[in-house]
């Protein structure tokens, strides 16, 4: 059986070989022939995008667990404690399966739950294999497997591959010089260190351990030591770590800071000075900004932004550098490999699916987060629309859409994520009447969504003052530092009601503390009121089984600065338009030029958080000339 993930990127794209690429030929001759009938049609459809081109070829179409799910991502410490000690553990989690399955989420992802000196919460891991004790433990962890696969929900973790803590057992065995350990991580001679390589938190990358007397890498935290991957034996340790989870049901993993998996082997050569801002998003979210009428908070958040690289010009900052040595090495495409196929090994076993998503960051190519398909993932996570916020238009929504959909290839899913534990919530980036649009975006793109927790809620984020913080690596800055960049704000726990710690603990303190906005954006209450943005994600998370959803064709509508719409349908059956607007200003505009002539619709789902709105559910519409407040998305069903 020819393994996934192993596809190739010249061939014209066909949605039904993504997940079984190992089809025979005589099927591969009929889908030619559909093709070729089809091939007229297509032509004629206004506003066509190359994700459309590639998926109407062979419907319905084989798509695995993965494919078909919304990912629901859940930060552990903040989801829901069961004991009492505020912070929040697998048990907790277990016993809000149910909440889980009533918002159609079929796959669970949990960030680090490993045994940790929590220096950064679990992303310092010093036991691969067994769980921290601030979460539960092993058996827990296999009562939260049983439990949520009795109810249909497939559980990711995440992968933490890059480095490990300093308290891990292999660096306390290297860094005494023990065989095979000595060579688990990246060390060099001693003295001052060898060039100018800076961690991603600020200062040289090297420290002198005063036990072996040299001094070793680490590309974050001083206390998270980079394991070394040119080394054969860690490598096979790494690979067992996969199957002791597998082997425990795990469904698949997310792997963490995959760019810097891999240095150069010559470990001397000083990193390019940069001359000049390379990020080239940077100019490119301001390409939209310079004709909103609110001229004046456009320039503040101009101002904050110029902020944030004056913040990053000293000399020990990781971003005033080009890392040609430390990042992004092409050796990278081999572990991933081989980690596609120890998950092969239990795929082949039961025929079940076993999933691999790799985080990639600063990936202005494209090309280069795409690699990542052909090394053997599922997909990389595209996080452009985290980039997203109230200076982002229609074109500037489309420009990111783009981005992923304008750029894949045979046997490439596509995927978006709009928020996650290290990023600003939508509603405090967009504002609380945005969040119901931006939930109707994701949920209607082509491929898989990722909410993360509190989302389909509109959490917020919630300052969280500098004595009460609890991101170890901002605090470590100071105070200035700790209040613009620290990651606290998104990870504050779960709001399931309106009473003591919002439902989260039952003990005197939560971990960090629960928003004062908990009476209402809660689980209870948006549950019982008439219209929430929780109401309203359960409806799109339904309508998103809707076959032109899972894989149907996707075409471009009406885009300007306000609106961002696009037409969702299959062959032969539904056909949906989406528009949203994104804008600061109501828009009224013609939708019949890309609908082959339909000129009414009816009315599937709003969002509702337009109270003064005209439009409900059911109610027949004239396409010619549709009108959005901002924030304001319809869908409608036009056949």
């Amino acid at each position: 059986m020819k393994r996934r993930g192993l596809t190739g990127t010249n061939a014209s794209y066909d949605i039904s070989s993504i997940n079984h690429p190992a089809h025979s030929h005589k099927l591969f001759a009929n889908r030619q022939k559909i093709v070729v009938f089809l091939l007229p049609l297509l032509a004629v459809l206004a506003w066509m995008s190359p994700w459309d081109e590639r998926v109407a070829e062979h419907t319905p179409p084989s798509l695995s667990w993965w494919q078909t799910t919304i990912v629901y991502q859940i930060y552990p410490r903040s989801f829901q404690d069961s004991d009492g000690d505020g912070v929040g553990d697998l048990r907790g989690i277990t016993q809000r399966l149910d909440y889980i399955r009533s918002l159609n989420v079929r796959a669970i992802w949990l960030s680090p739950i490993f045994r940790s000196p929590m220096r950064d919460f679990g992303y310092d891991i010093s036991n691969y294999t067994d769980i921290d004790p601030t979460f539960g433990t092993l058996e827990d962890f296999d009562n939260l497997i049983s439990a949520a696969h009795d109810r249909g929900i497939k559980v990711i973790l995440d992968f933490v591959p890059n480095h490990s803590s300093d308290l891990h057992p292999w660096f306390q065995l290297s860094r005494q010089g023990v065989a095979p350990y000595k060579d688990y991580y990246v060390w060099t001679r001693p003295g001052e260190p060898p060039n100018n390589w800076l961690s991603l938190f600020r200062g040289s990358a090297w420290m002198l351990d005063s036990v072996r007397g040299e001094l070793y890498y680490h590309a974050f935290m001083v206390k998270q030591p980079d394991l070394n991957w040119r080394c054969a034996q860690l490598v096979e340790e790494m690979d067992n770590v996969l199957r002791f989870w597998l082997s425990r049901g795990v469904d698949g993993f997310r792997v963490d800071a995959i760019q810097n998996l891999f240095e150069t082997e010559d470990l001397e050569p000083p990193l390019e000075i940069l001359r000049e801002d390379i990020d080239n998003w940077y100019s490119l979210r301001h390409d939209y900004t310079f004709d909103l009428p609110e001229i004046g908070g456009a320039v503040r958040r101009w101002r904050d932004v110029l902020n944030e690289y004056e913040a990053r010009d000293g000399k020990d900052n990781w971003y005033s550098l080009r890392h040609d040595y430390t990042f992004d090495l092409p050796e990278i495409g081999g572990a991933v490999r081989r980690w596609r196929d120890v998950l092969n090994e239990y795929e082949a076993r039961d025929g079940k699916a076993r999933y691999l998503v790799v985080e990639t960051l600063f990936d202005n190519d494209v090309s280069k987060r795409n690699q990542y398909y052909t090394f053997g993932a599922d997909m990389p996570f595209n996080f452009d629309l985290l980039r997203v916020n109230r200076s982002c238009g229609g074109r500037c929504i489309r420009h990111y859409v783009d981005r992923e959909l304008g750029h894949l290839s045979q046997g490439q899913w596509p995927n978006f994520v709009v928020g996650n534990h290290d990023n600003p919530r939508i509603a405090s980036k967009m504002g609380k009447d945005f969040v119901n649009a931006v939930n109707m975006m994701l949920l209607t793109l082509p491929g898989t969504p990722t909410t993360y927790y509190g989302e389909e809620l509109g959490m917020s984020d919630v300052r969280v003052p500098f004595d009460q913080g609890q991101d170890l690596q901002a605090k470590g800055q100071g105070e200035e530092y700790f209040r613009k960049y620290s990651r606290d704000p998104s990870r504050t726990p779960m709001q399931w009601n309106g009473g003591k710690h919002g439902g989260f603990t039952s003990g005197r303190l939560p971990w960090l503390p629960v928003s004062e906005k908990s009476l209402y954006e809660n689980v209870e209450h948006q549950t019982s009121s008439e219209l929430s943005p929780l109401k309203l994600y359960r409806k799109l998370a339904a309508l998103r089984d809707q076959p032109c959803f899972q894989y149907g064709g996707f075409e471009y509508g009406i885009v300007h600065d306000k609106i961002f719409s696009y037409i969702r349908s299959v062959v032969g059956g539904q056909t949906y338009l989406v528009t949203i607007n994104f804008g600061h200003e109501t828009s009224r505009d013609n939708y019949t030029e890309g609908l082959n002539g339909q000129s009414h619709g009816e009315i599937s789902i709003t969002t509702e958080n337009i109270h003064s709105g005209k439009y409900k559910p059911g109610d027949k519409v004239n396409l010619h000339q549709l009108e959005l407040k901002p924030g304001e998305g319809l869908i409608v069903k036009i056949r």
